[in-house]
């Protein structure tokens, strides 16, 4: 439902695209099975008005599923095609997308016996194998929320013996500081003297 908060995008150019100025955005969500795909196109204006692009709801399909991963890729046929990799026991399947000439678009399940056979081969070895995938790509707290902040760094030095942070390091600064003007001027002394002896 709503308010899910997305965990992965992924974005192509549209195969129907002339103009250089259309693109799918497919979208997953954590603890959802639901996949959506929008479109980024162009709207045309007058020529007195800046370009505008909107973002459209294309369709929505529930994978079989959790999906934890989605990427594009261009079909050997030309199509785009979705690669979803998922909670077990389906573990990845292969989406395309088809531009219908009525204008709709829908997402299905890409069944190309020599494509998928790899997938296929995997699917079966993972589920032979009984591998057990993440239950999400979120890090969660203890009571199960999102953690949307990133919790501070305890390895390494602790912020007082920090290099950074330590007094001492302004004081040989400051000292380094004052080497290098005293070495600037006992320059600008030598060369002020050359000018005048010349």
């Amino acid at each position: 439902g709503s308010g899910k908060i997305p965990t992965d995008l992924a974005t192509t150019r549209s195969s129907s695209d002339t103009q250089g100025d259309e693109y799918f955005v497919a979208v997953i969500y954590d603890d959802c099975n639901r996949l959506s795909l929008y479109k980024i196109h162009h709207d045309a204006k007058p020529a007195d008005h800046a370009p505008e692009f909107l973002l459209s709801l294309v369709c929505t399909i529930d994978c079989p599923s959790q999906p934890l991963s989605i990427a594009f890729e261009e079909g050997n046929n030309g199509g785009t095609l979705l690669f979803v990799l998922m909670r077990e026991p389906d573990y990845a399947l292969t989406y395309t997308i088809v531009e219908k000439e009525d204008g709709k678009t829908v997402l299905t399940e890409f069944n190309d016996t020599i494509s998928c056979k790899g997938l296929k081969l995997l699917r079966e070895l993972a589920a032979k194998e009984d591998i057990s995938m993440p239950q999400t790509i979120l890090e969660k707290d203890q009571y199960g929320n999102p953690v949307l902040q990133k919790e501070n760094e305890n390895r390494g030095p602790a912020s007082a013996d920090a290099p950074w942070n330590r007094v001492e390091r302004v004081e040989i600064a400051r000292q380094r500081e004052k080497r290098q003007k005293k070495r600037r001027l006992q320059r600008a002394d030598a060369a002020t003297e050359q000018k005048t002896e010349s």
